[in-house]
């Protein structure tokens, strides 16, 4: 996947979660539905800045703080690429709790959190592209 699936993708899973929480706005609850609604912007809102926060503040600090250190940046590189990895496998395993507690528990609220999970996922892998770039960059200057 490149750039620009990357942002397709993107903008069908804002779609998506836009539904999803409205939907799960209308789950019967103890909170009234401007609540809901209100919980369903704030989940949205948060899905937007893990999105944008994630494939963005990571390489702008890595090429804020490494400046020409050559040696310190492959190794940097390849660190953040470890953490994008860890950002998108964990959010994928916490999925199965959500479920579980939403089966066992009939917590239906935390289905909100697939929401903020999906954002975390894409911006990890948004991240990985990019430290995979720059780690190309690194390895072909001599």
């Amino acid at each position: 996947m490149n750039k620009q699936k990357i942002t397709k993708f993107y903008i069908k899973l804002s779609l998506i979660n836009l539904v999803l929480a409205g939907v799960f706005s209308l789950i019967p609850s103890e909170l009234e539905i401007s609540d809901k609604l209100e919980v369903a912007l704030a989940v949205n809102i948060i899905f937007h800045f893990a999105y944008q926060a994630i494939s963005r503040f990571f390489i702008s600090f890595f090429e804020f703080a490494s400046k020409d250190k050559e040696q310190e940046m492959k190794f940097a590189a390849k660190f953040f690429m470890g953490f994008a990895w860890l950002l998108m496998v964990l959010p994928f395993l916490s999925v199965f709790f959500i479920f579980k507690s939403v089966v066992y528990e009939q917590a239906y609220q935390s289905l909100y959190s697939l929401i903020f999970l999906s954002g975390v996922m894409l911006g990890g892998y948004s991240m990985k592209l990019k430290f995979q770039e720059k780690l190309i960059q690194l390895n072909s200057t001599p």
